[in-house]
């Protein structure tokens, strides 16, 4: 058995968590998380349906008071 596209593969990997944590830590945020990392636009418009919930509560509570 050769191993040398086991070494590639770890490499690879090991290179591009690397880069991503270098990038992270850049723009100051967290590591992102496989899920936001594979659907990306899940997440953005996920994040945008909370804020928008938010906006609905507080509106809702100025309304009330």
């Amino acid at each position: 058995m050769n191993f040398y596209p086991l070494i590639g593969i770890g490499i690879g990997a090991f290179l591009s968590y690397y880069i991503l944590k270098m990038l992270a830590k850049r723009m100051k945020r967290d590591m992102p998380g496989l899920g936001e990392l594979m659907y990306p636009m899940h997440h953005t418009d996920s994040r945008k349906d909370k804020i928008n919930q938010r906006k609905a509560k507080l509106a809702e509570k100025k309304g009330k008071h």
